[in-house]
């Protein structure tokens, strides 16, 4: 039971990450690649634990939020 639930963690965490990068581009906010290239996953997946970090580059909040004048 516990590796059918750490196959469909890890499966959703991939579609999120899939997600992300489809919304990224349907925005318009693809300029060099480097956002998709450098998009991370990290997973922690045991018996007993599952952790899915997602890690970016650090301009993120920039392309969702802008920049303050200045």
């Amino acid at each position: 039971m516990a590796n059918s639930v750490n196959q469909i963690f890890v499966s959703e965490v991939n579609q999120i990450k899939a997600d992300l990068i489809a919304n990224h581009e349907a925005l318009g906010m693809k300029a060099s690649g480097k956002w998709i290239e450098n998009l991370q996953a990290l997973l922690d997946v045991t018996e007993s634990n599952l952790k899915a970090v997602f890690r970016d580059m650090a301009y993120t909040e920039q392309l969702v939020q802008g920049r303050e004048p200045g």
